[in-house]
């Protein structure tokens, strides 16, 4: 549900004919993505119930690679004016956790 919230209002932002449409949307999409990471760190965490620490871990080096390139990527985007693509792209990552929900669910271990 956050995936899904923080890609339409990401897309809407990108879509934004003027600042009084986009000015909502950027405010809605940090509903949607400032739930994403804990989220994801809670599933991960279940995956295996007694190793929290080695599992985030694992998972914190794809959150610094987010942060530190994120803001640099929508600034290339950005470049030239073409601010809609700035956008456009984060929209269409915010999916990728839809994507791959379903490694996230716990399996039975066998015998």
């Amino acid at each position: 549900m956050a995936a899904a919230l923080t890609s339409l209002v990401m897309a809407a932002l990108a879509a934004a004919p003027s600042w009084s449409y986009a000015i909502p949307a950027a405010g809605l999409t940090r509903l949607g993505a400032s739930s994403l990471v804990p989220l994801c760190c809670a599933a991960a965490g279940r995956l295996q119930p007694g190793a929290d620490d080695a599992v985030l871990a694992r998972l914190n080096p794809f959150n610094y690679v987010g942060v530190t390139s994120g803001a640099a990527v929508g600034g290339l985007l950005g470049a030239g004016g073409h601010f809609r693509r700035a956008y456009a792209v984060p929209a269409a990552l915010a999916l990728v956790p839809l994507v791959l929900a379903r490694a996230f669910l716990r399996r039975p271990h066998a015998g």
